[in-house]
């Protein structure tokens, strides 16, 4: 029988390690080294010098700030998806007019 003191239900805190953090959001260690030195990781906790845990309280957190970053930081983000995606394109034609592209080597050997 549960007595008045017991509470009727204990909330359970979750945790993940690094690895499965990393996993579940398609990130390189990479790129969690350079948001932490950013402070735009989430928040985490050691285990032994060298587990890393991060709990699902701070990963919720983390996704909340990361699905609306501060104006300047969201300008910065776009700004540079934009850049990314001119030299994309820029790279995408200069090869296709290079002598060396897959479709003129094809062509070459058909009329060779």
């Amino acid at each position: 029988m549960k007595s008045d003191s017991e509470p009727d239900s204990v909330p359970v805190l979750t945790s993940s390690s690094l690895k499965d953090f990393l996993k579940r959001h398609s990130m390189s260690r990479n790129m969690w080294n350079t948001l932490q030195k950013q402070g735009r990781g989430p928040e985490y906790y050691r285990v032994g010098p060298t587990t890393i845990r991060i709990s699902s309280t701070a990963e919720e957190k983390w996704l909340r700030s990361m699905e609306s970053p501060p104006k300047a930081e969201a300008e910065k983000m776009k700004k540079a998806v934009e850049a990314h995606a001119a030299q994309a394109r820029a790279a995408a034609f200069k090869g296709a007019a290079s002598p060396e592209h897959i479709a003129k080597r094809k062509a070459a050997k058909a009329g060779a």
